[in-house]
């Protein structure tokens, strides 16, 4: 009894430790929009400026991580002029400042950032300024180190994976298949899904530092990196995973070698480990942004439980149970799996659907960004996931019949196809009774169902992968930016008009491609050059300066014209049909 009081101690001691931590990142969580932007920088965008700044400050619309690499400003040899780690001006976190050298020459400088989001993806962005010279052109954003990223993916899906047998596992095995805690097979699914757990967030807390500063693997272990990674709350609710999965292993080691009343204590453990387990997930991805972060957070949490619950259930039975369980066992947990299963599913497709409609918010965005792109190929996959398990489901239906309770005597030792039926009281010595609903299975082997099973958890390999991809792209609500289109009079030098229409493909920070086609009354006018610029007054930024290559008689399209940040912006264009005649058009829209 003092050995059981002591590990309940325990217990509660690891579940007030874990609960505080979390709630102290929730508690002290800022509203974030889930990816920072970029709103104005010092000295402005595309500026040219007197004399020589003494540091160079960007402006996020919330606050953001940093590393020691995370601003650069080069001169035009691609030599570093700043001096000092950037840093957070008056503890600002929505502001970073770098400090320049002294007295540098006049001359065209670029601006190289990287920082991190509050949901731990890196952005990252260039811009250019000149002392005493025109500000010259900034170069395309080197996106990273594509190395660090893909493995940044491939470890969040194997936590993902992780996540999935661990939890799943131990559910089906502690609510269906209790004596499947005994067995070799059962086990090692759970023991891989901790494995794989432990895994992931090792390698998403030493990633995170060379990923969020565009480095590659030959800084995974910079301690400066480690420290900068640490000091983040995602840093924080990664190390928080594995402590919740080094509490939770004696448990799941317990539940293996105690039966009945004694593992009542492992399993209420487990279960709080869990719970904590799947914050983790939460609070370190979309849902753990922006407003509401208890609601959302807590139904991403009841999504991913979902999915373990089902997905896992589904990897124990082809793995560990159909084909190798006695028809007893089969006939005890497959109905009780497939109502299981049922409410996971139902679970899922509620949470999954408030979830993608938080993240996407329209209809256009669905179609109109790779998120929502991705999610639709998620539904196809679920989709099919439900197909395969409703074949299942009408497989159980079908071939397993329920008899009246009768007593089951089990063997102490011995194999578990030792077991058989007597009256209940009645077992021989060295045996052990226990009162269970006898069932029976007919019709063919079980081969076909476990087929099935297989190719369901094959598409959910796919679901996983496509999941994790989700978690490291930019929400559909965030990302998307409908077209803009005007049509707007072109006054010229001459006194004469031309009408021109300006099509921009997205209305978003970033890269983006615009287009002109000029006409009078009496169809398309051609002209020589077409040159644009965009200005965003209010802010001083600007002006971002582009041409239009001719795509034929009265058409000109400009790609690539990168807009830093949001605001309402005056996008200006001048179009001269000959060496004499020049026009001009002016039209606003507004940048999110």
């Amino acid at each position: 009894m003092s050995v059981l009081r002591g590990r309940s101690s325990r217990g509660r001691l690891a579940a007030t430790v874990i609960a505080l931590g979390l709630f102290a990142m929730v508690a002290t969580a800022a509203p974030a929009s889930a990816h920072a932007a970029l709103e104005s920088t010092s000295p402005q965008q595309g500026s040219q400026v007197g004399t020589a700044p003494t540091s160079v400050s960007l402006t996020f619309s919330e606050g953001v991580g940093l590393s020691t690499r995370s601003v650069e400003v080069l001169d035009s040899a691609s030599r570093r002029i700043d001096k000092g780690n950037p840093h957070h001006p008056g503890g600002r976190s929505s502001t970073v400042t770098v400090d320049l050298k002294a007295g540098i020459p006049k001359a065209s400088y670029v601006v190289v950032w990287h920082v991190v989001s509050s949901d731990s993806h890196p952005i990252e962005g260039t811009f250019s300024f000149g002392v005493g010279v025109p500000a010259g052109t900034a170069p395309a954003v080197a996106g990273g180190n594509p190395l660090v990223g893909g493995l940044d993916g491939l470890f969040r899906g194997i936590a993902y994976a992780g996540a999935v047998l661990l939890l799943g596992g131990a559910a089906f095995l502690m609510l269906l298949w209790p004596r499947g805690m005994t067995l070799a097979r059962p086990r090692r699914v759970v023991t891989a899904g901790w494995l794989a757990s432990v895994v992931g967030a090792a390698g998403l807390f030493l990633l995170q530092g060379p990923y969020s500063a565009g480095l590659g693997l030959g800084d995974l272990l910079d301690p400066g990196l480690v420290g900068d990674t640490l000091g983040t709350r995602y840093g924080k609710l990664m190390l928080l995973r594995l402590v919740v999965l080094g509490f939770a292993a004696p448990d799941l080691r317990r539940m293996a070698t105690e039966q009945g009343a004694d593992n009542r204590g492992s399993r209420w453990n487990i279960a709080g480990f869990g719970v904590a387990f799947l914050v983790t997930f939460s609070l370190s991805e979309h849902a753990g942004q922006g407003d509401l972060v208890p609601v959302w957070a807590g139904l991403d949490a009841l999504h991913l439980a979902a999915a373990s619950i089902w997905i896992g259930g589904l990897a124990v039975l082809v793995y560990a149970m159909l084909g190798r369980s006695t028809a007893a066992d089969l006939g005890a947990v497959l109905p009780r799996w497939s109502r299981l299963a049922m409410l996971a599913v139902a679970t899922l497709v509620i949470t999954g659907t408030a979830q993608a409609w938080h993240e996407i918010g329209s209809f256009p965005a669905l179609t109109g960004t790779r998120y929502g792109l991705l999610v639709l190929g998620k539904v196809a996959g679920l989709t099919l996931l439900l197909v395969l398990g409703d074949m299942g489901r009408r497989w159980v239906n079908r071939n397993v019949k329920g008899r009246p309770p009768q007593a089951v005597v089990l063997a102490a030792t011995g194999p578990a196809s030792s077991a058989r039926s007597e009256p209940a009281g009645t077992g021989p010595a060295g045996t052990v009774t226990v009162t269970s609903t006898r069932v029976q299975l007919v019709g063919p082997s079980v081969g076909r169902l476990r087929a099935s099973v297989t190719a369901e958890v094959g598409i959910a390999a796919v679901v996983l992968a496509l999941t994790s991809v989700l978690v490291n792209t930019v929400p559909a609500n965030v990302a998307y930016g409908p077209p803009y289109s005007a049509v707007v009079v072109g006054q010229g030098n001459n006194g004469q008009d031309i009408t021109a229409r300006l099509d921009v493909d997205r209305t978003k920070v970033g890269p983006t491609t615009v287009r002109i086609y000029t006409s009078t009354k009496v169809g398309a006018l051609p002209f020589v050059a077409a040159e644009g610029t965009l200005t965003e007054r209010s802010k001083g930024l600007g002006p971002v300066k582009f041409s239009f290559a001719g795509t034929g008689k009265g058409r000109g399209t400009a790609t690539n014209v990168v807009v830093p940040a949001p605001g309402t912006w005056t996008l200006t264009v001048q179009i001269r049909t000959d060496e004499t005649t020049d026009y001009a058009a002016t039209t606003t829209y507004t940048v999110r």
